[in-house]
């Protein structure tokens, strides 16, 4: 029988039938009584090769593995050692800049000092030294090289006046900054406009400023653009400056928001919703404060909630409201998205309703200073809604609001001094924070004003103002009040 190279390389024995079958090929000899097995089959040449062939194998597929193991491990080492070669090539060619700049620095060139101090700016071949480098553009700058004083206005200015490593100098810094605006830098420019326009360093001009930012706008300096623009719309929605030409900054403003700025096209969404400049388009304001939300804008991502939770220009969506005041509040830098997310938590509109949450909101909003949080967190301590009641805490959140000019806050003040809630009671204090209030429109307000002044309880008596506030109340729907003016005695002519 043929010996089977597939069992054999796969290590089977062979049965003892097996074995015996190949001696009846075999020449016999001699006669023997004894049973001895036959001889050993004899392999064949393929069976040989099956048995032997995966050993070698192996064998070579190991040394040929270690040599890729090897060469890989070659070219990982040089390549580390030729990144190192790089950096130190790199800084050692930055060191040598470094020394031929110093040289020539010391022998009075404002090109070199001005280069050397970027480079302790930026710690390039030197020491990271923020004095050293403005001392360098100082050295610069009093010669008159223009881009030493822009660089020495960017440590000043564009580090907020830190004095992180320059000396906290404005006037220098406004001096500095008027000499390389004169002579036409228009990073210059901007920034002095921005010292204008806070009236940091010089007294506050807005004029100026924008005379300045158009200036450096002109140059196609974008940050003057930005803050050209910034301040022609902040004027129009109520702010200090006013803009010769509205028109120009609608342009202004669509311009950069062509281009991507967020903050012109938050700016110009404002424009839209308001009409202001243009036609009221509020579908065109949701649009453009989708475009700046988009890119992280908070002031945008606040303003298209509240279209959304309104359904103005949009679809009504509290999800979608909830959505963008999340992503404002995350930033933490608008606590008017905090205090809005938290009404709808509290109430639970676009958002599973979370009282603990809501509240959360609210206090982090009031801690931030918004009136409405700290009036309504006020509500829910002086009733111990979602928090146990404590009075004192919602007499200082009013306070807090009131002096902010919150008028419902001053309305809620007005209420605990009528009743000595709280505090002792007195009815001239009540009347005054009911003043306070009903010149903001209070209706209540207005309508316990003129209780007092109808019955002469904490002030004089004075129907004819009693008259005057129900009916302001009556007319802004407040029903008491028409009840009111039909038992009031009509006045004497």
């Amino acid at each position: 029988m043929k010996i089977d190279a597939e069992a054999a390389s796969e290590g089977r024995t062979l049965s003892e039938g097996d074995r015996a079958a190949p001696a009846k090929d075999s020449t016999t000899h001699a006669k023997s009584t004894q049973t001895t097995p036959g001889p050993s089959p004899v392999p064949s040449i393929s069976s040989i090769s099956a048995l032997n062939e995966p050993k070698v194998w192996t064998s070579k597929g190991r040394t040929l593995v270690s040599a890729v193991v090897l060469l890989l491990l070659t070219l990982s080492g040089f390549l580390n050692w030729l990144g190192v070669q790089t950096v130190a090539a790199k800084a050692q060619k930055d060191l040598g800049k470094a020394e031929l700049l110093q040289k020539a620095a010391d022998q009075g060139n404002a090109d070199a000092q001005n280069d050397l101090g970027l480079l302790y700016q930026n710690g390039e071949g030197v020491p990271k030294d923020l004095g050293k480098a403005a001392e360098l553009f100082q050295k610069a700058a009093d010669q008159g090289n223009a881009d030493a004083q822009s660089n020495i206005n960017a440590l000043l200015v564009l580090l907020d006046f830190s004095g992180k490593g320059v000396p906290k100098d404005l006037g220098r810094a406004v001096a500095l900054l008027q000499k390389a605006a004169d002579r036409g830098n228009a990073d210059a420019q901007n920034n002095l406009g921005l010292l204008c326009e806070k009236g940091e360093g010089l007294p506050q001009d807005l004029d100026r400023a924008a005379q300045l930012y158009q200036k450096a706008a002109d140059q196609g300096n974008e940050q003057g653009l930005d803050n050209l623009t910034s301040l022609g719309v902040f004027s129009s929605i109520g702010g200090k400056y006013v803009p010769k030409d509205l028109g120009r900054a609608v342009a202004l403003l669509q311009k950069a928001a062509d281009r991507g700025n967020a903050n012109a096209q938050t700016n110009l969404g404002l424009l839209y919703e308001d009409g202001k400049g243009v036609p009221k388009d509020l579908g065109k304001a949701a649009q453009l404060y989708q475009k700046a939300a988009d890119q992280g804008n908070g002031q945008a991502q606040f303003n298209l909630g509240l279209l959304y939770e309104n359904g103005k220009g949009v679809p009504k969506d509290s999800a979608k409201a909830a959505a963008l005041w999340e992503k404002a509040a995350e930033q933490g830098l608008y606590p008017e998205a905090q205090n809005n997310l938290g009404w709808l938590y509290e109430n639970g509109e676009g958002v599973p309703k979370d009282v603990g949450k809501a509240i959360e909101l609210f206090q982090i909003a009031a801690e931030h200073g918004n009136t409405e949080a700290q009036t309504h967190l006020g509500f829910l301590y002086h009733d111990g809604e979602g928090v146990p009641k404590d009075l004192v805490k919602a007499t200082a959140l009013w306070q807090e609001a009131a002096e902010q000019g919150n008028a419902g806050a001053q309305y809620n003040l007005g209420r605990l001094y009528y009743n000595g809630e709280g505090m002792p009671k007195d009815l001239r204090k009540a009347a005054q924070f009911w003043q306070k209030a009903a010149d903001q429109g209070h209706a209540v307000a207005r309508y316990n004003l003129a209780l007092l002044y109808e019955n002469g309880e904490g002030i004089p008596k004075d129907l004819v103002t009693a008259r005057e506030l129900y009916q302001k109340a009556a007319d802004q729907g407040y029903e008491p009040a028409n009840e009111k003016l039909k038992a009031l005695p009509e006045p004497r002519k």
